[in-house]
């Protein structure tokens, strides 16, 4: 299946999944739609890779970053585990790590 954005999906739903008064709407139709959502969602777990762009409307929160992640320098946070390109903090300015 793939990746699709929300309008492509509320399209195959209404088109697929309209109405089931004559008996078309196969499980092969549900379970479709479904994996097609599954691809498309962003989960709160392991990594995720975007493709395509992220829109913020209001505000950003890095809890984690925010939390505990706060080192002088890539350095220290390297030795800490903040992966090539992980976000972490030194004091008040967010940091990338690059070496």
């Amino acid at each position: 299946m793939s990746q699709q954005d929300k309008t492509t999906l509320q399209s195959a739903i209404n088109t697929q999944l309209a109405d089931n008064t004559s008996g078309d709407i196969s499980a092969a139709d549900v379970r479709d739609n479904l994996i097609n959502m599954t691809d498309s969602l962003l989960f709160n777990s392991g990594s995720q890779d975007i493709t395509g762009s992220l829109t913020v409307t209001q505000y950003v929160t890095l809890p984690t970053v925010s939390a505990s992640l706060n080192f002088v320098d890539d350095t220290a946070a390297a030795a800490a585990g903040v992966p090539l390109g992980g976000l972490y903090r030194n004091g008040s300015n967010i940091q990338i790590r690059l070496v």
